[in-house]
């Protein structure tokens, strides 16, 4: 049957290796989406406009994949932003900013930060925790919302998606 291209090698890093694995999965599986869709298609002997089954096949694969990019964001945050942070300085600048900002908006959050800021032996990792869970808590499916974990991780936008 026919299959995706341009599939990506296993990550180098520790860090990306669950995040792979989502990959894999999903990559796997909306390829069996994309498989059959053209197997239905081929035993029917089908042109032109795909009938209704055959365009569930394919919002199948869309859906999955959009889910897939999900997980594997969502993996990738704890995983991997950590490490970044501390070998990225681009990367810590959007952490500071992020909590700059939020302390800023919420009071009692601030109050909270500054709290454990003196009180906790890792003030840092319960911060960035709390970052991550901000981070991961809402649908990572839109363009903007990709962007901005992106930019996180200090990968500019133009670095995501180039227009061919």
């Amino acid at each position: 049957m026919n299959s995706f291209s341009h599939k990506p090698t296993a990550p180098s890093c520790v860090q990306c290796a669950r995040a792979y694995q989502i990959f894999q999965t999903t990559f796997r599986t909306c390829e069996s989406f994309l498989n059959s869709f053209i197997q239905v298609r081929k035993d029917r002997h089908a042109q032109g406009t795909p009938t209704d089954l055959e365009q569930d096949l394919l919002r199948a694969m869309l859906v999955f994949a959009c889910s897939g990019l999900d997980s594997m964001i969502k993996q990738l945050i704890p995983d991997a932003l950590p490490t970044v942070i501390d070998k990225n300085e681009g990367a810590e600048l959007q952490f500071r900013g992020f909590i700059e900002k939020k302390i800023g908006n919420d009071q009692k959050l601030g109050m909270e930060i500054m709290a454990l800021s003196i009180t906790s032996r890792t003030p840092r990792e319960h911060t960035l925790n709390r970052f991550i869970a901000a981070l991961t808590q809402d649908s990572l499916q839109s363009k903007d919302q990709i962007y901005q974990i992106t930019s996180m991780f200090d990968i500019a936008s133009k670095d995501v998606y180039v227009k061919t």
